[in-house]
């Protein structure tokens, strides 16, 4: 943490040494994006016909550019634009929750272009501030937000963060949505502290909440050692409680309240590693009663717990999640993979009943220039689940960087 702060100060005063004015700091700016190209694939069945679930081929092309000035008194703006356009769609006619088309599916009818990223930076000496909207992946929020981010390393191995995500979204060369607002406007605002060791042991406590929703509070015991430079060892234990505080169902019109119950979860990880390849067994356990409370279902803010491509009977009441993944480089490839099986409850014909699905899911990724990439993924669930069926899913990317 220390070479990593001291890294940020250095770069800091380097940037600010070269730009001595506003109109030089846009000079010495920089820009860069991609062209890429993306196709998906879904065979979904054992379930009624939802407009979610349905089986759909497309694939679309997309524009990204990005332009970052150089710092100037500490500040510096960031922004970013993507575009795309529906390349080839099996069934052109289909409706979905989105729209018209197979690839409404994934990109919105409605939002073919967004800004991708639009924040002002201010970085000074162990204080980093960003407002506006950005990519951030947190405790419970994941994605594009609008919004304010706060990071502090004023104490010695001590990081303070706090955050205020007034909507979130996704502007990405494999989904575009809109970028909705969270509690009605109202945002989700997210406070925490993780103080790190020496030795590799790290503590962790956050506190989330939404005005007239809920709150979450959560706990984290990681740890990342080595035995030597090529074997390493770690894992992770984490808890989070969902307080409810009732939800209302449409958040933009704020009627109709959701009524569930206090949530919790529990995550446990550890691993193994040998140089570029890691070993990870996993387990997750949701609450008998009401699972992750209202962060279950549509995953309402984010998470950074579920690691398959699916993992939607993550989120339902009781749910237990044992899972091992493999993640590995040979060459310039890079491939992970994980599987799993979730045990829960489900209503049906105003009973419990207990549904077991499997998933297994694999991502690869190649470098075929120093500015073209490849990637591909492959997702397949198995099992009985009352609403969500069993599903084969197949996606790959092409990317051009500039």
């Amino acid at each position: 943490m220390k070479k990593s702060l001291i890294a940020m100060l250095a770069l800091s005063s380097f940037a600010i040494a070269e730009s001595s004015s506003i109109e030089e700091a846009f000079k010495n700016g920089k820009m860069s994006g991609d062209v890429s190209v993306y196709y998906e694939s879904r065979h979904a069945n054992k379930v009624e016909k939802r407009k979610y679930y349905q089986n759909t081929a497309w694939a679309v092309g997309s524009i990204g550019i990005n332009y970052e000035t150089d710092y100037y008194k500490n500040f510096k703006l960031v922004g970013g634009l993507r575009a795309s356009l529906p390349a080839y769609e099996k069934d052109k006619n289909i409706k979905t929750d989105h729209g018209t088309g197979d690839s409404t599916e994934r990109f919105y009818e409605d939002y073919k272009y967004n800004l991708s990223k639009l924040y002002l930076e201010y970085n000074a000496n162990d204080t980093v501030i960003k407002l506006g909207r950005q990519d951030i992946y947190s405790d419970w929020i994941t994605k594009v937000m609008d919004g304010a981010t706060i990071v502090n390393n004023s104490i010695e191995n001590l990081t303070l963060d706090a955050l205020w995500a007034r909507a979130r979204g996704s502007v990405r060369i494999n989904e575009m949505t809109k970028i909705k607002r969270v509690n009605g406007g109202r945002g989700l605002f997210g406070v925490g502290a993780t103080y790190s060791f020496e030795n590799g042991l790290a503590f962790r406590a956050y506190e989330n909440y939404m005005d007239n929703a809920l709150s979450v509070f959560g706990g984290k015991i990681m740890y990342d050692g080595k035995l030597n430079e090529n074997v390493g060892f770690g894992g992770k234990l984490h808890y989070a409680k969902i307080d409810e505080k009732g939800r209302y169902l449409d958040q933009d019109k704020r009627v109709g309240v959701y009524k569930d119950g206090d949530g919790d979860v529990f995550e446990g990880i550890a691993y193994v590693s040998y140089n570029d390849t890691k070993f990870t067994l996993g387990y997750v356990a949701a609450d008998k009663q009401s699972g992750w409370g209202t962060l279950k279902g549509q995953n309402y803010v984010g998470d950074t717990i579920v690691q398959f491509e699916e993992g939607d009977a993550m989120y339902t009441n009781d749910a237990k999640t044992v899972y091992a993944m493999l993640s590995t480089n040979i060459q310039k490839l890079s491939v992970a993979g994980i599987i799993g099986t979730t045990n829960y409850v489900a209503m049906k014909d105003n009973k419990n009943k207990k549904y077991k699905q499997s998933e297994f899911s694999a991502w690869l990724g190649y470098p075929l220039t120093e500015s073209l990439s490849a990637s591909l993924k492959f997702d397949k669930t198995f099992g009985d689940y009352e609403n969500i069926p069993t599903m084969t899913q197949v996606s790959a990317g092409l990317t051009y960087k500039f």
